[in-house]
């Protein structure tokens, strides 16, 4: 069996909420881990080297009876989804997802372009994955990082929503694609979630616990069991696909448990904001006539 609808995006922009509560409908199924990747680096067969391969690369599903074992327990289910926000950025995952699914729907979680990539560099960083301690030089390193496969510390061009989602309207229709906006989520995640069970086809009036947000910046405090992820990435990109799928991406949440605790923020400096987002201003005013959405807002000023 295959998922008939997939959420992807970019990071740092809500999808792991959105996934919770997707995952929380009685008459949807959620593959029982997020970021299988499968129409990336498995069907899409996209190179992933460098930092963060153990966390993203080793525990994707790379082939089809494994992902599509992922939903033998959908039973009667009217939606049956994945989230993997990679597959935005790869035309071969969309290409992948319209041989395969050609009548699946699309969910796209977007946020403001300089904001996410700051908010992602400094999740990097913390994780070890990003090694430049200067936002503006990570983010000028952009495509010499591309083109040796280091997807994990990419942050310019993971912001450039117009030039990506243009291959997806362009392959799908626009009755199969939504595009949600972080934005819309924090100020009223309930009304979203109503709008996103209408577009997949399930009861609009089930209302999911949307007081708990999902996937919050944090570092773990004990020291110890910092250190032992941190410092295992090698073990654990070869332990990872031995592991049965329900384990996969589980595994540190579960030690790690009421062990996180909130990072105080870095505040972006609100001069380079405003001068990386009229960088991307052209990609911007793309994308809002892409998807008929004012994004005056991403550009102002804050």
């Amino acid at each position: 069996m295959l998922p008939n609808f997939y959420i992807a995006g970019g990071a740092r922009c809500g999808s792991t909420s959105l996934f919770a509560y997707c995952k929380a409908h009685p008459q949807i199924f959620m593959a029982p881990i997020k970021e299988p990747n499968y129409f990336s680096y498995g069907y899409g067969g996209i190179p992933f080297a460098g930092p963060g391969r153990e966390r993203f690369y080793a525990p994707a599903i790379k082939d089809r009876r494994t992902y599509e074992a992922m939903f033998e327990g959908a039973g009667d289910a009217l939606a049956v989804g994945e989230a993997s926000i990679n597959y935005m950025l790869h035309p071969e995952a969309c290409a992948g997802i319209w041989a395969l699914t050609p009548d699946a729907r699309l969910l796209f979680v977007l946020r403001q372009p300089v904001e996410r990539a700051w908010s992602s560099f400094q999740r990097s960083r913390h994780e070890g994955t990003e090694k430049e301690p200067d936002f503006l030089a990570a983010w000028h390193d952009d495509e010499r990082r591309r083109a040796a496969g280091h997807w994990s510390s990419i942050h310019r061009y993971k912001s450039l929503y117009g030039r990506h989602l243009k291959v997806w309207f362009e392959t799908f229709t626009r009755e199969q694609i939504k595009v949600v906006l972080f934005d819309d989520i924090l100020a009223d995640s309930a009304a979203v979630m109503r709008d996103v069970y209408g577009f997949l086809g399930v009861d609009p009036g089930f209302v999911p616990d949307t007081s708990v947000v999902y996937n919050r910046s944090g570092e773990i405090a004990n020291p110890v069991l910092r250190w032992l992820w941190l410092g295992t990435g090698g073990l654990r990109s070869v332990l990872v696909p031995l592991m049965p799928l329900k384990w996969r991406g589980r595994l540190f949440p579960f030690i790690a448990r009421n062990q996180k605790v909130r990072r105080p923020k870095e505040r972006l400096d609100p001069a380079l904001r405003a001068e990386l987002t009229q960088e991307l201003r052209d990609d911007i005013l793309a994308l809002q006539d892409l998807i008929g959405r004012d994004l005056s807002g991403w550009l102002a000023p804050k």
